[in-house]
């Protein structure tokens, strides 16, 4: 896990993937586009750090054990503090039968990998807009 502080900030963007690689160069790119980033390798550990910390984002990884995407969206979605949070869904599977199950769950956005960076940007920049405050614990 890392936090980079910085003075100004576009927001703030909580990386879950269970891919160290994955999130490092998430956290790269986020951070020279002037993001807040911290870094959880796990659902559980992504669920611990979203009560003690405030977001104004998720990317959440949809395969990872033993917690997957799904379930730990679940539980995002069950605190009543984190139900408008905007989540979006990052994963190498392209099914539309997953796609449609992480909107039902409450995801805000799904993106497959390799992500295109311009286009996570532009999403990260939409969502942040439409929900500009922080979700506190």
């Amino acid at each position: 896990m890392s936090l980079i502080k910085e003075s100004k900030t576009k927001g703030s963007i909580l990386v879950v993937d269970d891919e160290a690689s994955d999130c490092e160069l998430l956290s790269y790119f986020l951070q020279a586009h002037g993001y807040r980033v911290m870094t959880a390798d796990s659902g559980g550990k992504a669920v611990e750090i979203i009560h003690k910390a405030s977001f104004n984002l998720i990317l959440l990884d949809l395969v990872m054990s033993p917690m997957d995407g799904f379930e730990t969206l679940k539980v995002v979605r069950k605190s009543h503090s984190f139900q408008e949070l905007p989540i979006i869904m990052t994963t190498v599977r392209d099914r539309s039968a997953d796609v449609d199950y992480a909107l039902e769950l409450g995801a805000n956005d799904y993106v497959t990998k390799p992500i295109l960076f311009p286009l996570l940007l532009s999403r990260i920049q939409t969502w942040i807009s439409t929900r500009p405050h922080i979700f506190k614990p």
